[in-house]
């Protein structure tokens, strides 16, 4: 039963423990912690994240795959195609150490890109952050299936930071870093040219975006993406049955990417607008990841590529959540918000992790046989 509570106690945890040194005061104004304190809590909730994710035993469908690979040897082939910071990484515990290390020093190196991301990111109200993250985006759930492609998310996620404060040679550096560990990250490149789309303040533009998105979710673009596809390391999935039979998401998943759309158009309407460049930054990166992954869901294409952008495309709610909280209206309807967002938010968690856990939702440590 306490596997089942783990992603759930780690929800709580993270939050509670964020929002006991940076939530709110006694005078209602958020706290703000030194550079040095941040520091100093970011090391604990590290460690906790990387010994969660990296004493998983059996979770998901990729975990047996990878721990029989640092068992007996690393593939040459992630050489072959330069992926250099696995292959070595799974070569050296392969050599010298359990297989679990992989899991847990891979956890570690995710752990680390997202408190990188966290930190540097000015989030007002990050304990609001940290709930939106856990209980909406799946990454850290997934982490230990598609394990090469969410390192190089992470990786990803902290050159963000970078790009965002115009600091282009080192998001190239970050980028190729992140390929070494996934080569798909070097894809990413082209948000270099769309950064401009991310600093222009119009939500008509967004709203098109995401109405465009919500077509193509539904009617797909196969015959573009086979094409393009082609020029690409991943021509050898066209016609495959990954690219075929298991290409279209079902309905139950893509309703769970629905529900956040009536919350990110309210975003654009509410009368709050306040808007500095740090938040129209990532409220119009937020909505372009999230279409990204809408689109994801009727191509198999698009979908393992955006793996990369899960954790961006939910910072919309938590711009949601913070905006409603500082709206002019009554107290009545923001505590009705308030509720419909934390149900639509928790509701699926809960469930996915506690009642009906299965794949990767359903965790298992190799600690659970000496305790329970």
């Amino acid at each position: 039963m306490m596997d089942r509570l783990a992603y759930l106690i780690c929800m709580a945890v993270s939050f509670l423990f964020m929002y006991s040194v940076c939530g709110v005061s006694a005078d209602g104004q958020t706290k703000k912690l030194s550079f040095k304190a941040m520091n100093f809590f970011l090391v604990f909730l590290c460690l906790y994240w990387a010994i969660l994710i990296g004493l998983q035993n059996g979770t998901g469908t990729d975990y047996y795959t990878y721990y029989n690979m640092f068992k007996n040897g690393t593939p040459a082939y992630y050489h072959r195609i330069h992926e250099y910071g696995f292959y070595y990484i799974a070569d050296f515990v392969g050599a010298h150490m359990h297989p679990q290390w992989a899991y847990f020093f891979l956890a570690l190196l995710q752990s680390i890109g997202f408190c990188i991301f966290f930190k540097y990111a000015q989030f007002d109200r990050p304990d609001l952050f940290l709930l939106v993250y856990f209980t909406c985006a799946t990454s850290f759930i997934n982490s230990t299936n598609a394990l090469r492609q969410f390192s190089a998310m992470y990786i990803f996620l902290a050159g963000i930071i970078l790009l965002r404060d115009k600091k282009y040679i080192g998001y190239v550096l970050t980028l190729i870093v992140a390929y070494l560990f996934h080569k798909s990250a070097i894809y990413l490149l082209a948000l270099l040219i769309g950064r401009f789309w991310f600093v222009l303040k119009n939500k008509w533009i967004l709203i098109a975006e995401l109405s465009v998105s919500l077509v193509i979710c539904f009617v797909g673009m196969d015959g573009i993406l086979n094409w393009i596809a082609q020029f690409t390391p991943y021509k050898d999935y066209i016609g495959s049955s990954f690219a075929t039979t298991g290409n279209r998401t079902d309905f139950l998943n893509i309703a769970t990417k629905l529900i956040y759309v009536p919350f990110f158009i309210h975003l654009l309407f509410l009368e709050y607008d306040d808007t500095d460049y740090n938040s129209l930054f990532f409220i119009n990166l937020g909505f372009f990841c999230f279409c990204i992954k809408l689109m994801g869901m009727s191509s198999y294409f698009i979908s393992r590529f955006a793996y990369h952008f899960d954790t961006l495309a939910y910072i919309p709610l938590y711009y949601y959540i913070l905006w409603v909280r500082r709206c002019n209206m009554k107290k009545e309807i923001k505590l009705l918000l308030y509720f419909i967002t934390l149900s639509v938010m928790l509701g699926p968690f809960v469930a996915k992790t506690c009642f009906f856990p299965v794949r990767e939702y359903a965790y298992r440590s190799i600690l659970t046989p000496f305790f329970f």
